[in-house]
């Protein structure tokens, strides 16, 4: 009975999500999007007017095939484990402490990181980062610093004094709280008010067992986004190279209107975009790659990483549903055959 049941499931889902993203292409093309399982927004950022549509993954396939080829990526989405797991292969930001319904708790039995701690911690020239156990797309992030001329709290760009600070912590509930990672010079380069963040895609080669790194971009914050990256908040993507580790210009996936916006050189920080390589580009991939192999059980990852100031990159979280449109918003990802033979072999995509 199941069998004949989630795919009709599957498709009222995708029904309602359907409508959510309507865009004026016109009565044609959008038949043609819902026949083919392409959002009508996706109809416009991928140019589907002139490009090969069959070279892109599709949105009915990413969120309702392609989603359930991890079986078991429990250890991903748990954002208290998986740093406990990768912590000995990969640097991380280091957890000070849990927040649950307004109270301090330690993340160890050995941390005293307490309110009172957290204040004199920030006095000192440090900052934060505080985010939902179980959220996701930037939602509910904060950073908190202290800033010594202001003589107050800054909470994600706005000046509050400590009693207010005391009082906003008093309304969080299932929060993370960890170190800041300071950014390293070409990341803040590109905007300063953001943490800037790579997305690596990882995959286990279905025939060779072997990790190897699929496809890549730089998440880029901006004005709007801030204090975080994230797409879904406004912020850019752009293509990372994956042979050299070379950016190009940078995109947005939620935009305005019906023309794609390509930005080469950073609109709000007037700093270049397209062109700029990342440091140690081979080295990482080969980090990421050896991490997967020790997780082999999961057959993709999309890692979430920053080059920090000390010149080391951090690993800030592993996922198990990735945004492809990060890519996609691109180039087509079945141009590339190892990508087409993994999603093929899991069914993730029709052979």
């Amino acid at each position: 009975m199941k069998q004949y049941l989630l795919p009709l499931y599957f498709q009222y889902r995708f029904t309602k999500y359907f409508f959510q993203f309507i865009k004026p292409i016109g009565i044609k093309n959008l038949i043609w999007c819902y026949f083919n399982g392409f959002f009508p927004k996706n109809f416009v950022l991928f140019n589907l007017a002139k490009n090969n549509p069959k070279l892109f993954v599709s949105d009915f396939e990413e969120n309702f095939r392609i989603s359930r080829i991890n079986k078991n990526p429990q250890v991903l989405n748990n954002k208290l484990v998986f740093p406990e797991i990768i912590g000995s292969f990969f640097k991380a930001p280091k957890i000070h402490a849990l927040i649950y319904q307004g109270r301090f708790l330690p993340y160890k039995p050995e941390s005293n990181f307490t309110e009172s701690a957290a204040l004199e911690y920030l006095k000192s020239g440090n900052a934060i980062i505080m985010k939902p156990i179980d959220g996701d797309g930037g939602i509910g992030i904060v950073k908190v610093n202290f800033d010594t001329y202001q003589n107050q709290y800054n909470w994600n760009g706005n000046f509050i004094h400590e009693a207010e600070l005391l009082r906003r912590f008093s309304t969080l509930n299932n929060y993370l709280v960890s170190e800041f990672v300071k950014q390293g010079e070409y990341t803040s380069a590109l905007y300063a008010n953001a943490v800037n963040t790579i997305r690596i895609m990882s995959m286990i080669d279905p025939e060779n067992s072997q990790p190897f790194v699929a496809f890549a971009a730089h998440r880029i914050g901006n004005d709007k986004s801030a204090p975080v990256d994230n797409c879904a908040m406004g912020g850019y993507t752009a293509p990372i190279d994956v042979k050299t580790g070379k950016m190009g210009a940078a995109s947005a996936s939620k935009f305005e209107g019906m023309e794609k916006p390509h930005y080469p050189v950073h609109p709000n920080s007037g700093n270049p975009i397209e062109g700029i390589v990342i440091p140690h580009w081979e080295q990482l991939k080969q980090e990421i790659c050896a991490l997967h192999g020790r997780l082999s059980y999961i057959n993709y990852i999309g890692w979430d990483i920053v080059y920090a100031a000390d010149g080391h990159f951090y690993l800030l979280e592993g996922n198990d549903q990735v945004d492809l449109k990060l890519h996609q918003v691109h180039s087509p990802l079945l141009l590339d055959e190892a990508v087409k033979k993994f999603y093929t072999y899991h069914k993730g995509i029709k052979g």
